[in-house]
This record gives structure tokens, sequence and C-alpha cells, in this order.
């Protein structure tokens, strides 16, 4: 077995460590799998996913969120079977008990850390760090007192003092967390996404798209047209603008060459189930995907999601794709960190965006996008 608990066994006490060891050994955090498992299968996929994602400086902080996330879950009054009490925020409270050990080695990011713990489960909310109202809506759940010493309104703080960079590297962290941990939760392994995070978006490879979509439709590359396209796809930022029939849509998936991903909008949901039809003829329909609202809605009458689990990692991985087809209202709204949005949203980073039927958007939609677009842009390349 893998050592699961490597960075806290340089942070807290030998004995405490080891008793959360043999708890962890023995004691199921989902169906079928000890926590100790599930610990250790996060910590395998972590070792290919925060390299992709540009996160290896987080490591350390996201190895400790892992190890720590489900620490409530040791509790003796939590169980799979009986009534369970917030996991979640029983963590917060464990991790509060270790808090002189904890804020010794990692100063301000203490917080941050005890605060995704208890939000893991949970919208990320200014309504959750006020103590009268943690008071309220957990004493009755919980056969704890709250102790006067839990300052997690504290956190409000320490979020003020980190800059835009830092802020959106440990909530896309935190996303990342999430999407790892749903895809132990559900049973999956690194194997299960393996294709998707090594494929690489070749030239060769759209090139050889392009002209098979082109000879099925019983045509001919335009060798003038391919020549400015491969001259355009170089183009960081780029408006093309071309008659009814001339080939955007088709070609524009070129422009996503070099990046880890391709996330191309279009403007309803008809389209983009017909353009997901289309191109998965020609290109190997593991990597692509298409996400809009009500996706979820979708997939339930498709697929069996009954297992709550599966569901939760079928909607985390809706834009993990190599290739995925949505609206510009998904990208706004994950941009803007609605509900549970942000955890998808380190899945925009060193990504192509292409947006097709740009004319179609009101002014404030260009606007807003153009907002985001500009400011994540040297963060997320």
């Amino acid at each position: 077995m893998t050592d699961v608990y490597n960075v806290l066994k340089k942070i807290l006490d030998k004995n405490i460590v080891k008793d959360l060891e043999e708890k962890s050994k023995i004691k199921e955090s989902h169906p079928k799998k000890k926590l100790y498992k599930h610990i250790e299968e996060m910590k395998t996929i972590t070792k290919f996913l925060i390299k992709k994602f540009n996160l290896c400086s987080y490591k350390r902080f996201l190895e400790l969120l892992i190890e720590l996330h489900d620490i409530g879950k040791l509790d003796r009054h939590w169980n799979l079977k009986g009534k369970k009490v917030p996991h979640a925020f029983i963590g917060l409270l464990k991790i509060n008990e270790l808090k002189k050990h904890l804020i010794k080695e990692l100063g301000d990011d203490y917080y941050l850390l005890s605060y995704f713990v208890y939000r893991h489960h949970s919208l990320l909310t200014k309504k959750s760090l006020n103590i009268l109202y943690i008071k309220d809506f957990y004493e009755r759940k919980i056969p704890y007192r709250i102790p006067h010493d839990l300052d997690i309104g504290m956190i409000k703080d320490i979020i003020r003092k980190k800059t835009f960079y830092e802020k959106i590297n440990y909530v896309d962290t935190f996303g990342l967390f999430k999407f790892i941990d749903s895809l132990s939760a559900c049973g999956k392994k690194y194997d299960d996404i393996r294709e998707l995070v090594e494929f690489k978006l070749r030239e060769n490879l759209l090139l050889n798209y392009l002209k098979k979509y082109i000879e099925d439709k019983g045509f001919e590359i335009d060798k003038n047209k391919l020549e400015l396209q491969q001259h355009l796809s170089e183009k960081d930022f780029l408006i093309l603008i071309a008659p009814t029939g001339w080939g955007k849509t088709v070609g524009s998936l070129f422009f996503g060459k070099g990046y880890e991903k391709i996330i191309l909008t279009l403007p309803t949901i008809t389209a983009i189930r017909d353009f997901y039809e289309k191109i998965s003829k020609n290109l190997n329909k593991n990597i692509v995907e298409m996400y809009f609202y009500l996706y979820d809605a979708y997939i339930s009458t498709t697929e069996n999601l009954s297992n709550e689990r599966l569901f939760s990692y079928k909607i985390a991985r809706s834009l993990f794709y190599p290739i995925t087809i949505t609206t510009v209202d998904q990208i706004l709204l994950t941009f803007l960190q609605s509900g549970k949005y942000f955890l998808r949203r380190f899945n925009f980073r060193h990504a192509s965006f292409i947006l097709d039927e740009i004319h179609l958007l009101t002014p404030q939609m260009i606007y807003i996008l153009l907002y985001f677009l500009k400011k994540f842009y040297k963060i997320y390349k």
C-alpha cells in the first residue's frame, strides 16, 4: 500500500497519524471502499492531472486537502449505513483540533484548507462563514458543542490578502480536487480518463479530420482556403468573417491545434447535437463531448444515472474532454462562479475558445465574455 498520509506525517505527531491510518484502513468512506483506498486512488490520479493543469505549485496543498477532506467520516457517529451526521462539518471540527500543528506549518493556508474541507460538498458562500449561521444550522445535527475558537470567519481576511492570481489558482485546485474526488467515489480510476488526459490536438489529426469530413460530402479541399486557415490558426485572437457554407464551423477546430483542448460554442442545443454527430463520425467519439443547460436531464434519458456519485462524475467531467461543444451561457456561468460552475473552471486552462455565430450574441454577453477572457488570459494561457 502507498503511504497516503505522507504529507501529514511531516506535520503532525506520529501517534495522531498512526491513529488516522488505522481507522482509515478499517472504515468505509464509500460502498466497498475503505477511506485509505479512496485517498490512495485520489493521490494516484493527482500525479497525472496536476501537471496537465499547471498547478504543480499547489501540489502540497492539494495532497493535504485529499488526506484530510473525509476525516469527519472517521468519527464514531458517522457510518455509511446508519443516519449520517454532516461529515464535512465534523471534518472542520477535527481539523480545528489540529490547528496549532497545521497553522504552524501552513500559516494562512490553514484557513483555506479547513474551509475547503468544510465546504467540499457545498457552495462556497459568505453565509457559511457566519458563526451564528453555523451554530443555528449545525448544532442540531451533530452530537458536539461548537467550540468557541472556531474562527472560520478568518477566511475572509485571508482571501483579501491573496492576489487575483492566487485566488484563481486556489479555487481551481479545489475544483480539480472535487473532480478527482468524484472520480474515485464512483469507482473510476485513472485508466478511465487516461485517453482524455493524454490525447493531443495535433495538427495532422485535425487536418485528417477536415479532409475526411469534406470528402464524405463529395468535395475536395480548396487548397487556398486551407492555406488561409493554416495561416490564421497561428493567431492568438481572431475574428473570422466569411459567407455561409465557407466552412467556418467545420474548419474552426483547426484553430485548436497545440492547445490542451477545444471549447466550441454554438447558439442552440439542436446545433450542438448536430455538430456533435458530425465530428464524432470523423474523430474518435471518446474525445468529444457536449454540454448545455439541462444536460443532466438529457443524459439521464440515455444512461442509468441512479447512482448519485456516478451522476456527479458525469457532470463534473463535462468540460474535461479534449473537444467540448457547449453554449456561451455555460462559459459565462463558469467565469461568473454561479453555483458550483466554478468547480469546472480549471478545464479552461490552456484551452482554445471558438465562438461560432458570435453575431447572435447580445452586446452585453460579448462585453462580459471579453472582460473575462482578457482577465484570465495570462493565467490560463
